[in-house]
């Protein structure tokens, strides 16, 4: 999360609540990317009255890389649900995505709904995700997505070195063991 203090309270009842239909054993966990609008404040007084809610704060801002390194890093259950803090995903297509991993360690989405649709960020965007599929061979159409679900075990014993933005491609391939 990056200054989310307009919507960080919405955002995290929907996700308690859809994480609460799914199973008991749950945490959510939102890692603050050193905001400047207070809402890491908030996210902590909604943690100190919700033991499922777990506040991470970085000091420095690290462009969106780093606070979903320490994210994914300190999360403990078996199923790794990453989605971003304006909450893209609707809850059936999470739940849709749950489901996909029985047949697969890692599932990312993509929405249809571009949120900046000028000339310029559509084709940076189509660049960007044909150099990444070039380059790591990863078969993704959308690979800055803000809705990915994990098997714990795709991202054991992986140790990831970008912290910005360029961390996408690298939590977006499978670790050497699951591939």
């Amino acid at each position: 999360m990056f200054n989310e203090a307009e919507n960080i309270e919405e955002t995290l009842r929907r996700v308690s609540g859809l994480a609460e239909e799914i199973c008991d054993d749950y945490e959510v966990i939102v890692a603050d990317d050193a905001s400047t609008d207070g809402c890491g404040a908030i996210v902590d007084d909604m943690a100190s009255r919700d033991p499922h809610i777990k506040s991470i704060r970085l000091k420095a801002n690290t462009k969106f890389g780093g606070a979903l390194n320490k994210g994914l890093m300190a999360a403990s259950k078996d199923i790794i649900v990453y989605t971003d803090s304006d909450f893209p995903a609707k809850e059936e297509d999470i739940k849709k995505a749950l489901a996909l991993l029985d047949g697969a360690d890692i599932i990312t989405a993509y929405s249809l709904v571009m949120k900046d649709a000028s000339m310029k960020r559509i084709l940076m965007s189509k660049m960007y995700n044909f150099l990444v599929r070039l380059l790591f061979g990863l078969k993704l159409h959308d690979i800055n997505s803000g809705f990915k679900a994990y098997k714990r075990k795709a991202l054991e014993g992986l140790m990831f070195t970008a912290s910005s933005l360029t961390f996408a491609p690298e939590a977006g391939r499978p670790s050497p063991a699951s591939a």
